[in-house]
């Protein structure tokens, strides 16, 4: 009798430390997130508008030394198919004057396709756009309106459900590169940013 005890009493204990392991475990992405977009099988479909601002400290202009930080905002219009995404990303990048004349120059404007995949039961996302990139202001030796190439990656950045119809995204660390001259002596922007985002869902 002892052992038939003893028996029953694990096979409880171990059908117990199952049921709170999978109680405990997150759900599954096919469970989805709650938002309003979101099918019956809880998969997150259609057409988004994020809204960003980002600011970067870490940059460096390649063969100029007039400008160094740089801060800016952006909007992407995009649609989503479960946990990927394409999308058109527009952002106005500011930069701040550190020599010659102080102040903040008007910078550049991207316009980038791109794609962005989200992971990690949807806390996780990645993203990467590439396009053109145009010269807002006159340098001593640019016109504005030159054109060249914007490049940003955003390795691994996190996303928070701010109510059904926004989402929320941080990231830390992202990299871009705002090139918008590319001729004679190149203007090139590398930048360490960190960004914040908000991401309507009708």
């Amino acid at each position: 009798m002892r052992r038939t005890g003893d028996s029953i009493f694990l096979r409880k204990s171990v059908g117990l430390a199952l049921l709170v392991a999978v109680a405990a475990s997150p759900a599954p992405a096919s469970a989805g997130r709650g938002f309003a977009g979101e099918d019956s099988q809880g998969r997150l479909n259609g057409w988004y508008v994020a809204i960003s601002i980002h600011l970067s400290f870490l940059s460096d202009v390649r063969n100029r030394s007039n400008v160094l930080p740089t801060f800016g905002y952006g909007v992407d219009v995009g649609h989503r198919w479960n946990d990927k995404a394409f999308f058109v990303h527009i952002e106005h990048n500011l930069w701040v004057r550190t020599e010659l004349r102080k102040g903040i120059a008007l910078g550049a404007l991207s316009i980038a396709p791109g794609f962005d995949v989200i992971y990690g039961d949807g806390f996780v996302h990645t993203s990467v756009a590439l396009g053109p990139s145009i010269l807002l202001f006159d340098t001593p030796l640019d016109d504005a309106g030159s054109v060249g190439a914007f490049f940003e990656l955003k390795p691994v950045g996190l996303r928070w459900k701010g109510n059904d119809h926004v989402a929320l995204q941080l990231d830390p660390l992202s990299f871009a590169i705002v090139a918008p001259v590319l001729g004679g002596i190149p203007l090139i922007q590398l930048e360490y940013r960190t960004s914040f985002t908000t991401e309507v869902i009708p």
